[in-house]
């Protein structure tokens, strides 16, 4: 057992089964520390690769190529997703379908009380976090700020994966939490 990674779920150091100590090696920057660095606490960080596996937060990602692997970075999501020649991943699971020289996050700047949806496109399909928005167009989605995951194609408004029924895609705006 090796213990290379902070792990941002349990706050705890968590060992990493297999992991090389000797080509171990982060992929994403700091994202920050669960305290400071003063008190003993240690730093999280989310994508790393040794010769033989890429991980996403101690966890193995599997069929990601270990040379061709990156993350990408676009707003807060900066740690969720990656790519390699052939794949897309979020977090450690492969997105299905999804291509990755087509494949952007969609990002808007949140407003106080309010956030942007897990969303993402290729040319083909949209997907929340790893999931296909079945019916979404990928030409016109657009993420909705507001309170929840909401976003919305030219005929059709989407609460996370599920069609928000009677919404008008042109009007529709979700709630924001000001408070």
């Amino acid at each position: 057992m090796l213990d290379v990674l902070y792990n941002g779920k349990t706050l705890e150091r968590t060992p990493i089964q297999g992991a090389d100590p000797q080509t171990f090696v982060q992929l994403t920057g700091l994202l920050g520390y669960y305290s400071s660095p003063d008190d003993g606490r240690k730093p999280q960080y989310i994508y790393a690769r040794d010769s033989k596996r890429v991980y996403y937060n101690g966890i193995p990602i599997v069929g990601a190529s270990v040379n061709e692997f990156q993350p990408l970075e676009n707003g807060w999501l900066v740690h969720s997703y990656g790519v390699d020649r052939t794949r897309v991943y979020y977090e450690d699971k492969r997105l299905p379908d999804a291509d990755p020289a087509t494949f952007v996050i969609l990002w808007e700047t949140p407003k106080e009380g309010c956030g942007a949806g897990i969303y993402s496109k290729d040319a083909s399909h949209v997907y929340f976090k790893d999931r296909v928005v079945v019916g979404a167009d990928p030409k016109t989605f657009r993420v909705l700020i507001g309170e929840g995951a909401y976003g919305a194609d030219d005929k059709n408004v989407y609460k996370e994966n599920d069609l928000v029924p009677g919404a008008d895609s042109k009007t529709f705006t979700p709630v924001c939490n000001y408070g």
